[in-house]
């Protein structure tokens, strides 16, 4: 047979401790981890949409040509009327954050600018028939910045140390 002897001072700042980290952890992850991750994922995602970062070939010469002669302040592949870079943003989905274009979005003529994101990045078959390859933008960023290889301040994997450092001092 056992007993145990402690003090009740330190049992009671024992469980104090105990407490704060459990709801530093949940605010950090539950809510702060999140919209400080799909923050990132946007910007991330417009600075690859201006820098030209996974750059496409041109549907076609002439399409490449009209787009030139019409837009020649948009040179990037994704970027047209701006619509979909100025639709950006971190917003609140299913209980959590998700950085990207919300479903509410529309352009000027009402359309809706997450439709047309979801048609460029999987591709489509356009009036005539021509086929539009996928342009994996939003793929090949949240690939960039979940990678286990990019430990950066502004990644998947930096972003959970912060907080796993922020979790480590609620202890005291």
């Amino acid at each position: 047979m056992f007993w145990v002897e402690f003090n009740k001072t330190d049992f009671n700042r024992l469980m104090r401790a105990i407490n704060r980290v459990e709801t530093v952890s949940k605010q950090r992850i539950e809510d702060d981890m999140q919209r400080v991750c799909a923050l990132d994922y946007k910007q991330q995602i417009a600075l690859n949409i201006l820098s030209q970062k996974y750059a496409f070939k041109p549907y076609s010469k002439k399409y490449k040509a009209w787009k030139q002669q019409n837009f020649p302040w948009f040179p990037a592949y994704w970027r047209l009327y701006g619509k979909l870079l100025k639709s950006l943003s971190a917003f609140r989905y299913s209980g959590g954050w998700m950085g990207g274009v919300p479903s509410s979005a529309r352009g000027q003529h009402g359309e809706r600018v997450a439709t047309y994101g979801s048609y460029v990045e999987d591709g489509f078959t356009a009036k005539g028939g021509s086929v539009r390859p996928p342009r994996k933008l939003f793929r090949k960023t949240y690939d960039e910045y979940k990678n286990r290889n990019n430990p950066g301040p502004k990644s998947w994997h930096g972003r959970g140390n912060q907080s796993l450092i922020v979790i480590g001092n609620a202890w005291r």
